[in-house]
Formats: C-alpha cells, sequence, structure tokens
C-alpha cells in the first residue's frame, strides 16, 4: 500500500480542519491515532493507542513497546495475570466512505514460530527497555480504509516548548471515543525537554488505553521561536514532540507524571533499529 495520505503537508494544513461530511468537521490531528486491542488467538488482553508513520513506501503502526510484548520495560515481568502475551494486534481504522465508522483489521506480532516481527530501539537504557516498537503494516487496502500518517514535517518547526507549558496527549482513555474520534487530555512539561534524555516527563492525569498516544503542542495565537527566545511570533503553530509511555509511580502510589518518549528513538528506529527476535527477553 502506498502510505502517503497526510505526509508531506505543512503545519497551516495540519492547523486546519477535516471535513468528514456535509456538516461536520474534525481536527485533522484526531484522525491520525488509532484505538488498538492486542490478542492472543481469540482472548483480548489490553487496549492501547497507536499512530501511523511512512518510511520510504511502507507503513509501519507506532505503539509502545510493551503493547506488543505485555512485559514491563524495566523489570521484564508479564503485565498479565495470566502470563499470556499477543500474537495480533487489532487495529480500528477510519472508513474512507463515512469517516465516523469503524473497519478493524488483525496484524500479526508474532509468526507462526511464535517469533515477534516488531523492531525496536537498539540498545537499552539504564537497563531498561526504550519502551517504542514499530510494526511494519502488511493488512492494508486503499480501497476502503482511510489513512492519515502523523508527518515527520510537524517536528522541524523551529518553536519552543518549556516546562510548565501545555500539551496534548490524543488517544483512547478507558477505551472512550468520540464518535469513534480520540480524546484531547491536556498535560503540563514537567521536566526539562532541551536535554540529552531520550524522554521528558508530563504533568498529566493520563489512564489506561492511552498508552503509545502522539503528544503535541499546539499553540493558538503568539509562541517563541527556537533561534530566538526573545521574541515572540503571533500566528497559530503545531509541534509533534513523541509518544506517550506510561505513568510514573513511587511506592504504589500514582504521581500523576507520564513519560514521553521523543521523536528521535522513533527515528533512531527507523534507521537503526534492530528485528526483536534478537531480544532474548521477548522470545
Amino acid at each position: 500500500m502506498q502510505c502517503d495520505f497526510g505526509t508531506g503537508k505543512k503545519i497551516r494544513e495540519w492547523l486546519s480542519t477535516y471535513k468528514i461530511d456535509e456538516k461536520h468537521k474534525v481536527e485533522r490531528l484526531s484522525l491520525v491515532p488509532l484505538f488498538l486491542e492486542t490478542y492472543n488467538q481469540k482472548n483480548k488482553i489490553v487496549s492501547a493507542t497507536g499512530f501511523i508513520i511512512k518510511n520510504e513506501n511502507d507503513c509501519y503502526l507506532v505503539t509502545n513497546w510493551h503493547v506488543f510484548s505485555n512485559l514491563h520495560p524495566a523489570r521484564n515481568t508479564n503485565l498479565s495475570q495470566d502470563g499470556k502475551r499477543p500474537n495480533k494486534i487489532k487495529i480500528y481504522y477510519h472508513s474512507k466512505d463515512v469517516l465516523t465508522e469503524i473497519i478493524d483489521k488483525f496484524e500479526e506480532i508474532r509468526d507462526k514460530d511464535d517469533k515477534p516481527l516488531w523492531i525496536e530501539y537498539p540498545y537499552k537504557i539504564d537497563n531498561e527497555q526504550v519502551d517504542v516498537a514499530l510494526l511494519k503494516l502488511s493488512n492494508l487496502t486503499t480501497e476502503e480504509l482511510f489513512i492519515m500518517p502523523i508527518s515527520f514535517e510537524l517536528t522541524d518547526d523551529p518553536m519552543i516548548i518549556t516546562t510548565g507549558e501545555s500539551l496534548s496527549i490524543i488517544g483512547f482513555p478507558m477505551n472512550i471515543s468520540n464518535n469513534n474520534f480520540p480524546i484531547w487530555k491536556t498535560g503540563h512539561v514537567a521536566s526539562d525537554i532541551e536535554t540529552n534524555d531520550l524522554f521528558f516527563y508530563i504533568d498529566a492525569t493520563t489512564k489506561s488505553g492511552m498508552s503509545g498516544s502522539p503528544v503535541i503542542a499546539k499553540r493558538i495565537g503568539d509562541y517563541t521561536p527556537y533561534e530566538n527566545d526573545n521574541l515572540l511570533l503571533h500566528g497559530d503553530n503545531l509541534k509533534f514532540l513523541g509518544i506517550y509511555s506510561n505513568r510514573i509511580t513511587q511506592d504504589d502510589e500514582d504521581l500523576n507524571i507520564g513519560k514521553v518518549w521523543k521523536l528521535e528513538v522513533i527515528k533512531e528506529i527507523l534507521k537503526n533499529g534492530i528485528p526483536a527476535i534478537k531480544n532474548s527477553i521477548v522470545l
């Protein structure tokens, strides 16, 4: 499938709404997140969020490593009490004919020998698995599915994002949607972004089902350009910052602090990612 719808668009186009019928519109970015369910055979394991990116002519589903593996990224323990792990994932796409309607498609995430099919970050960070993974999609049909890959152009805008500023985490908390479109939850930057870390923290009341959500900074009005933090520009703008992963707990207490993996992680996986089959943890 030629996965090119939505790519190459400029910031102005992404800021525009998208007409879904004669009377109704949605935010263009509301067409990016996809509702996901993982399965072991016919047994549902977990719900999550993901989105599609295009690399050359291939489409990849981007979500968290723990969604594919069902393992805790740091402890490597199974996240299900029954110890099951998924071998396929159901992706809920919008119908090309009626965007408010859904067409679901299964993708295998393990082969017939139960070997994992996704690709992941080439090494661990502080002995912890980088919680992002990509799955090359094969069960796509251009005739019936509406595909809106997120565009890397949304990362190139010179807009400064500083601590305390608001962000949008766009996904499906507790499996909730609005006419099959995602929920926009608001968080705030809780740590410095311009560091050499691969992630940053957000202050947000995220819920289960939002793992894998894209994180966006959207500014209506004034914003500060990256090259001159003493300058204030007027106009609407947005920037794709990364992928939401999980909430942070300490001594079983939820801190309402979440982790966002930066876009550099996705780019590195596309460039130098390793097949999950080389990771003995998931075998």
